[in-house]
């Protein structure tokens, strides 16, 4: 049994919330989650290997790490080469070979360390080394996204996550926090190049309901990020669901 506990410290003592994860490693194919065959299309689509940000996008618990988790072993089982994650803390055990790929976990002990290691990951496995993955448990603070962005910009595929109600509120979310560092202007630029997909999964009655947006070869989806009208990302989530869906 693998339990994430946190401790916090209340009138009457201590108390601790446990939550209990798989001891399995996830994979898109083969659970915990049932992933609909649209959805595993597009987070094991070649055109992702050049680069670009992968957002998980979601509340508290909705199984954001399941799924970074899933598409990192799955990718490495189906291209190889190599991922990093950097994570607080790790929730599965991902370390070593998948298939012919290999990954690496670097654990963080708070937030304030995730630039540190992010530029660490970067400096061992530069873009030029085709394939390479790099997976950041959660962007939290402004400086974190906008090395973010760098990286993705860089040529690495970025996974990572955001505690968010919708694609549209965790594209706007992403580039307000990275423009507390770049700019408004040049956070929304940089989002409007290295965003590539965004997924956003919620707890239904039956299982888990996921939404996506995707951001190659589609100028309406760079546009409207580019110019900050996020709420206006609506229609294109609703028009690629048709076309996604029926592939």
């Amino acid at each position: 049994l693998v339990v994430r506990g946190h401790r916090i410290a209340t009138t009457c003592g201590a108390f601790h919330a446990l939550r209990e994860i798989p001891n399995i490693v996830p994979q898109l194919q083969g659970g915990p989650f049932v992933y609909p065959l649209w959805l595993q299309r597009q987070l094991l689509g070649v055109d992702l290997s050049s680069g670009g940000l992968l957002l998980i996008c979601g509340s508290a618990g909705t199984g954001k790490s399941t799924t970074m988790a899933a598409v990192v072993v799955s990718r490495l089982r189906a291209y190889g080469s190599m991922a990093i994650a950097i994570e607080d803390p790790p929730e599965y055990d991902l370390q070593g070979m998948h298939g012919c790929g290999n990954c690496l976990q670097m654990p963080a002990e708070a937030p304030e360390q995730f630039p540190g290691l992010i530029m660490d990951a970067l400096r061992c496995y530069p873009a030029a080394i085709s394939g390479v993955m790099l997976m950041i448990s959660e962007i939290r603070n402004a400086e974190t996204a906008a090395l973010v962005l760098e990286a993705a910009l860089s040529g690495h595929l970025v996974l990572s996550s955001i505690h968010a109600a919708g694609i549209e509120s965790a594209v706007a979310r992403l580039v307000s926090l990275a423009g507390q560092t770049l700019g408004a202007t040049v956070a929304r630029a940089d989002a409007a190049e290295a965003v590539r997909l965004v997924v956003h999964q919620k707890r239904g009655q039956h299982g888990i309901l996921f939404a996506a947006l995707k951001n190659v070869g589609d100028p309406s989806v760079a546009s409207k990020i580019r110019e900050g009208q996020f709420h206006m990302l609506t229609a294109d989530i609703q028009r690629q669901a048709a076309v996604m869906m029926g592939e």
